[in-house]
């Protein structure tokens, strides 16, 4: 029999009841009336708790299970708080990872499994291979770049002939097709003649075509010839100017001309429809001119019984402009020619003459008959004007300072005594000393200078005086002077404010233009006749004055044969226009000849013609200006 046992609930709800008074085997214990095994559980609390979860007893198995609580989630043996993770699953969304129970963005790396593809540094996914870029360069999974048509590559597939999104190629770069047309947009080389084409071969590289291209065009007064095809684009090549001097128009250079605009800048139109170097300056001597030209050469015509020419043919005279020889690279920059001998300014600022050398003109302490080929002047350096007169050569230097050298009989050289000077000697003041603040200079019979404080000074024979001056002095009543010139013949003329011209000395053939002739010599400045004024340009030799006015005009006194007025016949004691000359813009007035330059550089000489220095090859004398055959 059993005894009835009071029945009491355990604390999780068990029914507890008292088991009959027997004994249970080893290794069991009693529950509700069995025996269980030791191990197992007959009641909840014999299920302690474990990682967070309470255990509860199956009272059919007798073994303990565990859940989590409230809020709480199981992750393996424990329990963590519902929001966290415990595997990836666990996170929703792409780019994220499960790190320490937590779902965290994942950046900069692969993920297959969320993303399929790679997350970029913001944690957006990007596609992989033979996918989309997006829109993040080169966001394309490990191993892969982002290709120029816009898929993730297996190479940078950068070459034109070359894609990565062909059908059956996804992904991976693949040259096209022969023929075909690049892959979007990029293409072999511009649209047009020079677009290249795909070659279809294992390179996958355009080939371009090298022909010409474009058209041909002017730049200026440059011609621009056709391009050429270069690795598809039109390579246009560099503007070169026209031979000959023409000037370029219409996309093409001219061949002949009809006027200067058919010329380059620099060169003017002759009359053989050829292009000529302009002209800088001119310089007309005894029977003989020169002609700097724009490039620095020099070209002479006339006379050449002494080698005044300098084109090493001495005694033969030149009714063409012929090359003075001997400069080599050098250029010059001013030319004077004298009675037999010529001189240049060179842009290193040396002096060389050539011609006769009877009295030193050529500066070299020699006495040598004369030289036709120019040679050097020792002991000169900075000059920057030189001018010849009849048997000696003066030259103004940098800084003022003036040296002249050659005949010195009327004490012509100014430094202070008579006596040849065959080498370059200063200049000298009244005070002994160097003179100063000369900035123009010219050589005749004796030798003037305009000074920096527009004041003249001459010496040597004294113009419509007497006795010589050894030393310069000062010319009276002249002052604001801009330039002098004076001539064999014993006269003068200075340009002064607003271009009016005073001149004194000999006036036998009226060369002092004061409508005084015939009259005596003047030593004091004169006015022109009628206070003319306006004159750019002025220059006497020969008994004669020439000047050119601003409207590029000239104008002649003196001398019948240098008035360059018909008929030449009477000599002109006032200003005559000289007859068919426009367009000038100085003048050099030699012996028995003038030349005058014109603005568009080319030269037209008149007088007396019998050794060709008006540089035409009729003999007969020009009344009138004749066009200098072109150098």
């Amino acid at each position: 029999t059993a005894d009835v046992a009071a029945r009491t609930q355990d604390a999780f709800g068990d029914l507890a009841v008292d088991l009959p008074v027997e004994v249970c085997g080893a290794d069991t214990k009693p529950c509700r009336g069995s025996c269980i095994a030791t191990a197992s559980c007959c009641a909840s609390t014999e299920c302690p708790t474990q990682g967070g979860k309470v255990g509860q007893c199956d009272s059919s198995t007798h073994a303990c299970s565990y859940v989590c609580g409230p809020g709480m989630i199981p992750c393996g043996p424990s329990c963590i708080p519902s929001a966290g993770c415990c595997a990836e699953s666990d996170c929703v969304g792409e780019c994220k990872s499960c790190v320490a129970q937590q779902c965290v963005t994942v950046v900069s790396k692969d993920d297959p499994d969320s993303c399929q593809g790679t997350c970029d540094v913001t944690g957006t996914c990007k596609g992989k291979q033979g996918q989309s870029c997006q829109t993040v360069a080169a966001g394309c999974i490990s191993g892969t770049t982002c290709a120029p048509d816009g898929v993730c590559c297996n190479q940078a597939c950068t070459d034109s002939c070359k894609a990565c999104d062909l059908a059956a190629s996804l992904g991976i770069c693949t040259i096209l097709p022969a023929g075909a047309t690049p892959h979007g947009a990029r293409t072999c080389g511009v649209a047009g003649t020079c677009a290249g084409a795909c070659t279809g071969l294992a390179s996958g590289t355009c080939t371009f075509p090298t022909t010409s291209c474009g058209a041909k065009a002017c730049s200026g007064a440059d011609f621009i010839d056709l391009g050429a095809c270069s690795m598809g684009s039109c390579v246009t090549p560099k503007p070169t100017a026209c031979s000959g001097g023409f000037a370029c128009s219409s996309g093409a250079c001219h061949t002949t001309c009809a006027s200067d605009a058919d010329c380059a800048t620099t060169s003017f139109c002759g009359a053989d429809d050829k292009c000529h170097l302009d002209a800088v300056q001119v310089a007309s001597g005894g029977a003989h001119s020169c002609a700097v030209l724009v490039d620095g050469s020099v070209r002479c015509w006339g006379l050449n019984g002494d080698g005044q020419l300098g084109n090493n043919n001495q005694g033969t005279n030149s009714s063409t402009p012929v090359v003075v020889l001997g400069l080599g690279t050098a250029k010059a920059i001013a030319v004077s020619a004298g009675r037999f001998t010529t001189c240049l300014v060179i842009s290193d600022g040396t002096v060389r003459c050539f011609g006769d050398n009877a009295y030193g003109e050529n500066g070299d302490s020699s006495l040598d008959p004369s030289r036709d080929a120019s040679r050097t002047v020792p002991n000169v350096a900075g000059a920057t004007a030189v001018s010849v007169g009849e048997y000696h050569v003066c030259a103004v230097l940098a800084g003022g300072k003036a040296k002249c050298w050659g005949t010195n009989y009327d004490g012509q050289i100014g430094n202070n005594m008579t006596g040849a000077a065959q080498a370059p000697t200063s200049v000298l003041g009244s005070d002994g000393s160097p003179l100063a603040g000369v900035v123009a200079i010219a050589a005749g019979r004796g030798s003037c200078a305009v000074l920096s404080n527009g004041s003249v000074v001459c010496w040597g024979q004294r113009l419509g005086g007497s006795a010589a001056a050894l030393q310069p002095e000062v010319v009276s009543g002249l002052g604001g002077a801009t330039f002098v010139d004076t001539g064999a013949d014993l006269h003068a003329c200075a340009l002064v404010a607003a271009g009016g011209v005073l001149c004194w000395g000999d006036n036998a053939s009226g060369e002092l233009g004061n409508d005084t002739y015939p009259a005596t010599a003047s030593t004091a400045p004169v006015a022109l006749y009628g206070g003319l004024g306006g004159f750019v340009s002025l220059s006497t030799d020969g008994s004669a004055t020439c000047g050119i006015l601003g409207d590029g005009t000239g104008r002649c006194w003196g001398k019948s044969i240098l008035l360059g007025h018909p008929p030449a016949t009477a000599d002109s004691s006032k200003p005559v226009a000289v007859t068919g000359l426009s367009g000038a813009k100085s003048v050099s007035v030699g012996d028995f000849h003038a030349c005058a330059l014109l603005t568009n550089g080319s030269a037209r000489c008149w007088g007396q013609n019998d050794s060709g220095e008006l540089g035409v090859s009729d003999a007969t004398a020009g009344a009138m200006p004749l066009p200098v055959t072109p150098w």
